[in-house]
């Protein structure tokens, strides 16, 4: 009776050393969740994007080179300490993302409110001490503070070390906060000493960074990064201009790759000494339309830009920001622009395109400039006036600056407003008076002209429509193209791989001349605009292929 007393005492005693080392907490009405059985590392069915990962700023280290996916986390790998009541927190799950970890953490708790990932202020940790974390009377939270939801939260997690937190509870008659630690063991992979993961941010969506390392192999360093979407096709270390310039050489292109996540990845040279990095992306679909002769090239291009700071392992997404500095030729000499700058943003053609221009006056007379004419400046809003601040004004977005556009500058002196012009060419910031206007007509035209043959470039013909009739003959229409002076019709007969000129016109409308029966004719068509007595072409756009009745 005896060993059976004592065998079962042991027995008990072992049991409770057991739980009081596994984590496992079942107390009064309160449930410690399910534990899952799979295998630490392993990840499981389910992917990431079933899970609302937090995206505020934090301080915590959650930096993993564990791949993207959701971990299970066996009880044996969770650690957790602090705290001297009941309420207990547990973590069964670890999800990576873009090489940061995120733990789903359940406590068995309805009292618990918040989680701060850090050490809580004060030794009974009352809200009165702690209002930087969490204010009641206001229910603002400070940083790293997450609210629970059904008695879960996911949270920043760092792997591998013991880590402080602290728990909001209502238990008690007074809210405090509860200090604890926890500790996740999850094996991850070596990181290559040659390789270096970035963390990006981005500052457009159409050029959107989900990862980005710095690699090094046989010596050479290379920027690696994925695209959130599949737009491009290849990816140009130049700015814009230098790349149009060049011209269409894919065979110098660093052309997309799919990897492990199925993303658009790009590899391009790198310099570690290189932070702001001039890209331009190429679009997949206007470079099919290029190859098939309906846009320019220009049109494949989008300038972007990446800045790369290895110490804080960052990179960052943008369109590319090009500032050049202007001479300036000033004949309005009361407005003394003494220099400036223009900032252009993006790509011309895109609809976020921005110029912006800087002017460094030193004038203590002017205090105004308004983007028009003086008479408009009286009547302008206050909110449209653009105010002298550090000796500076900044015109934004400006539309043509090789076209001679309007600008009004405000004397404090007087009160009143007075006319200036001003043109941006060749590097070079004009102004002038409105009375020396008329030395500037030819000038002005030109600019005109070329504004308008750029424009003249791009149309295109829309609607084109071939009919053939039994008479052996095709009838070609299409919509009249605005701005048009008229339209050069090509044909490629059979057994011809080129066209050939059939006809100019003005008209929207060709009848042709009897072509072989049962044969198949090629038709395509440009518009033209005459500028300075000179014929401007526009893209083949339109194709037709029929067979002659």
């Amino acid at each position: 009776m005896k060993k059976s007393v004592l065998k079962l005492f042991v027995t008990t005693i072992a049991m409770a050393i057991v739980f009081s080392f596994s984590g496992i907490g079942v107390f009064a009405d309160e449930t410690a969740p399910a534990s899952p059985k799979t295998k630490s590392g392993v990840v499981r069915s389910g992917g990431i994007e079933d899970y609302e990962l937090p995206t505020a700023e934090t301080n915590a280290d959650n930096g993993t080179t564990l791949a993207n996916g959701v971990y299970d986390i066996p009880e044996k790998d969770f650690t957790f300490e602090g705290g001297t009541g009941k309420a207990k927190y547990f973590c069964t799950k670890v999800i990576v993302k873009d090489g940061k970890a995120y733990g789903e953490f359940t406590t068995n708790s309805k009292s618990m409110t918040h989680v701060f990932l850090g050490e809580k202020k004060g030794e009974s940790g009352l809200d009165s001490d702690n209002l930087d974390l969490f204010n009641p009377e206001t229910n603002a939270t400070g940083k790293d503070v997450y609210p629970l939801k059904d008695k879960k939260v996911i949270i920043p997690v760092k792997l591998n070390g013991k880590t402080p937190f602290a728990g909001r509870t209502t238990a008690m008659s007074d809210p405090h906060w509860i200090q604890y630690w926890y500790t996740i063991k999850l094996d991850e992979p070596e990181v290559n000493p040659e390789e270096i993961i970035l963390t990006p941010t981005n500052k457009i969506n159409m050029f959107r960074l989900v990862s980005a390392k710095v690699v090094t192999e046989k010596g050479e360093s290379y920027l690696v990064f994925a695209l959130s979407g599949r737009g491009y096709e290849y990816i140009i270390k130049d700015d814009v201009k230098s790349a149009e310039k060049k011209g269409d050489h894919p065979e110098n292109w660093a052309k997309f790759t799919i990897n492990e996540n199925d993303k658009y990845e790009f590899k391009i040279p790198f310099d570690k000494k290189e932070t702001k990095i001039p890209l331009v992306a190429v679009s997949q679909k206007y470079y099919d339309m290029f190859k098939a002769g309906e846009v320019e090239f220009s049109r494949c291009l989008y300038a972007r830009q990446v800045v790369v700071d290895l110490e804080k392992k960052t990179i960052v997404s943008d369109n590319y920001h090009n500032f050049v500095d202007l001479k300036v030729d000033n004949k309005a000499k009361d407005l003394s622009a003494k220099s400036a700058v223009i900032e252009e943003v993006g790509s011309p053609f895109a609809n976020d395109f921005e110029r912006n221009l800087t002017l460094n006056v030193k004038n203590d007379s002017i205090d105004k400039l308004f983007l028009g004419t003086a008479v408009e400046a009286e009547k302008a809003e206050e909110k449209d006036v653009i105010k002298l601040v550090e000796n500076k004004f900044i015109l934004n977005k400006l539309e043509n600056v090789e076209t001679r556009f309007p600008v009004a500058f405000h004397n404090k002196k007087d009160g009143k407003w007075y006319d200036r012009f001003m043109t941006v060419a060749d590097n070079t910031l004009k102004i002038r008076k409105t009375d020396e206007v008329q030395d500037l007509e030819k000038e002005i035209e030109d600019l005109r002209n070329k504004l308008s043959a750029e424009k003249a470039r791009h149309m295109t013909v829309r609607g084109l429509k071939v009919k053939a009739a039994k008479s052996h003959k095709f009838t070609l229409t299409w919509k009249k193209t605005p701005g048009a002076s008229g339209y050069i019709i090509q044909v490629k007969k059979p057994g011809s791989k080129k066209y050939v000129t059939l006809k100019t016109l003005s008209g929207s409308k060709y009848v042709t001349l009897k072509y072989k029966k049962n044969k198949k004719y090629g038709f395509r068509i440009r518009t033209y605009k005459k500028i300075g007595g000179k014929k401007v072409y526009g893209v083949w756009k339109a194709y037709k292929t029929l067979k002659c009745k």
